[in-house]
């Protein structure tokens, strides 16, 4: 049985903890053996890992994301003398720094690989920066790293040039092989067309296009409702500019929902406007329920997984006007909606727990 040891922030509520879950599962599903040494307690998460899957927790919890990964560095190191892995994980930046920088200074030889999920040019501030500079430094010393999608790695092997040839691309794992799927394509549109949202209240998504979009509509005559799922900082402003638009009826904010299952079964689009993404876990989530997308083509991700057209639409970042026409093309029947829906639905299956699995099982294997 191989063993793998893996060091991960606090898993809450991200895709990336979603998918870390799944990777986890996945693999013990595959016989191997499976330890995970977290940053933080309490991750909303951690329910739904398998019970054969052992945690490695703090003493004691500390709020401070990078004080809390510097406190996990002596644990890492004792669990790494004392749980002997074949193979040692990480996924996302603070963790893959902390770990390559703790084998870099131990001289530690076992094989070690990282796993990128976002776009690196969007690491900013002073942990931001210090965690961008302290990559470029590690990242070459990594027997391999693997990205979620092929931009995201070019972009990290624009600022590295010693990650040049390490990365496998693999896509994150959208959806449990335990979903109950839509049996059969949607035939058709509700009245009003139904929109979903599902992402966090920041900047990075950009919600005040997506309540353009719908005004848009609104002026157009088109009749819709939005539900947007997710919680953030910016709930406050956001719910200002949806009254001072007058759409207050049609929009509605229903918080941080942990499993968002029958919001997808009432949908019938889902929409994404972000000004960037890793990969958009949420697009593959709502396809597995055979829900067209229309998103913004941002970098990175999308692109990879909506073919336009056939099972969804991309349109330009910030660009509301052209996410209303597609919107209102479908309406008017200008786009077979059932032809979208069996293709996003047939899509989806690319990205289960079992299919990604043998994915990162082949790479693992590669390196021990």
């Amino acid at each position: 049985m191989n063993k793998i040891l893996i060091f991960s922030s606090k898993i809450h509520r991200g895709g990336a903890e979603k998918h870390l879950v799944r990777l986890c599962n996945g693999l013990w599903e595959r016989g191997w053996k499976v330890k995970i040494v977290v940053t933080q307690r309490g991750g909303g998460y951690e329910s739904l890992l398998n019970d054969e899957i052992e945690l490695s927790y703090p003493n004691r919890n500390i709020r401070s994301y990078t004080l809390s990964l510097l406190k996990s560095i002596p644990r890492l190191k004792k669990e790494i003398t004392s749980y002997k892995p074949d193979l040692i994980f990480s996924l996302q930046d603070g963790p893959n720094v902390a770990l390559l920088s703790l084998m870099k200074a131990l001289k530690i030889e076992i094989p070690s690989i990282i796993g990128v999920q976002n776009n690196p040019n969007h690491l900013s501030g002073v942990i931001g920066t210090s965690v961008k500079e302290l990559a470029k430094k590690t990242y070459g010393s990594a027997s391999k790293c693997i990205s979620l999608s092929a931009g995201v790695a070019k972009a990290y092997e624009r600022m590295i040039p010693a990650t040049i040839g390490s990365f496998s691309i693999i896509p994150n794992i959208g959806i449990d092989d335990t979903n109950t799927f839509v049996e059969s394509a949607r035939n058709r549109l509700n009245d009003p067309i139904a929109l979903l949202a599902v992402g966090r209240l920041v900047e990075q998504k950009d919600y005040p296009t997506m309540l353009r979009t719908v005004e848009v509509l609104k002026k157009s005559g088109t009749e819709f409702n939005l539900r947007i799922l997710g919680d953030g900082k910016l709930e406050e402003s956001l719910k200002d500019q949806v009254k001072l638009m007058g759409i207050e009826k049609q929009v509605f904010f229903e918080g941080y929902v942990s499993d968002p299952g029958k919001y997808y079964i009432s949908a019938d689009i889902l929409l994404l406007s972000s000004r960037w993404e890793g990969f958009g876990n949420v697009i593959v989530e709502a396809m597995s329920y055979g829900l067209p997308v229309v998103a913004t083509n941002c970098p990175y991700g999308p692109s990879e997984i909506i073919e336009e057209g056939k099972n969804g639409f991309l349109v330009p970042v910030g660009d509301h006007e052209a996410m209303a026409k597609k919107i209102i093309d479908l309406k008017k029947g200008n786009v077979i909606y059932a032809n979208l829906s069996k293709a996003a639905l047939n899509q989806s299956r690319r990205y289960n727990t079992e299919v990604v699995s043998r994915q990162y099982e082949k790479v693992f294997l590669g390196v021990i």
